[in-house]
């Protein structure tokens, strides 16, 4: 369980944001970030086709680069790992994000991964379902949001029409409920940097 200092957000907050093409906001697709609420100052770090591997040996980096940082949001980590990786080593990956967020004393959100319709055939939409449901275990039982993307923008055959950019990405529709969720998690946390003494 984190046990660091927690107070409500007054003001600012500063948030550092990781994760594949649903964060670089070089793409129309990674808008989710942008769309997020008022008084936050964000740094993205978002690069598209990064593996949740990558994310995991380079997050510490980003974090000690980006040392302000209350909230760490990890979005759609796994999403360039589905064909080639495991659900055991996607989950370890997701699981050392989380210690170097904490290891920071920083304040972890997690999106999860999407479904895609190009996935069905292949039975790789199993495997996100096995890798969102562990997370959503795994992070409750620390007191960690965790966004499912199950039903929030998808169900077993991918993004839902109204939210899809194409079968693997958003579109501004879809970035901005991720964005509505993400700070629905900021604002639960309660938590900043600066409540520790």
């Amino acid at each position: 369980m984190l046990t660091h200092g927690r107070r409500h957000l007054i003001g600012g907050a500063n948030l550092l944001l990781v994760g594949d093409s649903w964060t670089d906001d070089t793409y129309s697709w990674g808008q989710y970030g942008s769309l997020l609420s008022g008084g936050l100052t964000v740094v993205n770090e978002g690069t598209a086709a990064q593996t949740v591997q990558f994310l995991a040996a380079n997050i510490a980096t980003d974090l000690s680069n980006n040392p302000t940082t209350d909230v760490c949001v990890v979005c759609s980590s796994g999403i360039n790992d589905i064909v080639g990786r495991s659900a055991a080593q996607i989950q370890a990956d997701i699981v050392s994000c989380y210690d170097a967020i904490v290891a920071a004393n920083a304040w972890p959100v997690f999106v999860g991964i999407p479904r895609s319709s190009s996935w069905v055939a292949g039975g790789l939409n199993d495997k996100v379902d096995e890798v969102e449901d562990y997370c959503a275990s795994y992070f409750a039982a620390r007191g960690v949001p965790f966004i499912a993307l199950k039903p929030l923008v998808s169900d077993d055959t991918g993004i839902y029409s109204g939210m899809s950019e194409d079968a693997l990405h958003l579109n501004e529709n879809g970035g901005a409920v991720v964005a509505q969720a993400v700070m629905g998690c900021i604002k639960a946390t309660s938590w900043r940097k600066a409540a520790v003494a």
